[in-house]
């Protein structure tokens, strides 16, 4: 159940709340919610780590694919979900009441977007064995910039693409505040 819920990026409140509307008895208590949460959350770490770590046989068979075996895009949006919503919703508040936050950042969402990004390009290479030569970002972001001027990858360029969808919101917004 901690699967269940965590995967549709929910937690114990609304583990709580499907019991009730399911007329069944009521799940774990919250510590224990959060021990199961923090085994898996760490199970699934441990097999992520070891699954994108590409072997010497992997890298040869797909020499022929990425360049060199390990350069790939990786993908970036920064949009803050919660930040126009209602703060007296139900919704917000549920969000609020499960949500755990371990940002340690103090300051404007696109800087920490910003320090998120190089964080995870500069450790690519000794957590994954990967480099991300492409940037693929909602275009309004100053991460790219950020990015690209730390050369994570002291010999290569990173490429910024840009998410076909955010160029049609952007437009479709710049239009209909025009006419």
């Amino acid at each position: 159940m901690v699967s269940f819920v965590r995967g549709i990026g929910k937690g114990h409140t609304a583990l709580e709340i499907f019991s009730k509307h399911l007329n069944s008895p009521p799940p774990m208590t919250a510590a224990n919610y959060g021990k199961l949460f923090k085994w898996q959350h760490a199970a699934s770490k441990a097999v992520a780590t070891e699954s994108m770590k590409a072997t010497e046989s992997m890298k040869a068979a797909a020499q022929d694919v990425l360049k060199e075996g390990r350069d790939c895009a990786v993908s970036f949006d920064g949009c803050q979900h919660w930040e126009n919503a209602d703060k007296n919703s139900d919704k917000y508040l549920r969000w609020k009441a499960d949500h755990k936050c371990s940002s340690n950042h103090v300051g404007s969402a696109g800087a920490m977007e910003s320090v998120g990004a190089l964080r995870i390009f500069t450790r690519s290479e000794t957590t994954r064995d990967l480099r991300y030569t492409k940037y693929l970002g909602d275009g309004d972001s100053s991460s790219f910039k950020t990015v690209s001027e730390s050369k994570p990858y002291e010999d290569v360029d990173i490429e910024k693409l840009e998410c076909v969808g955010h160029i049609q919101k952007r437009v479709w917004h710049s239009s209909s505040k025009s006419s």
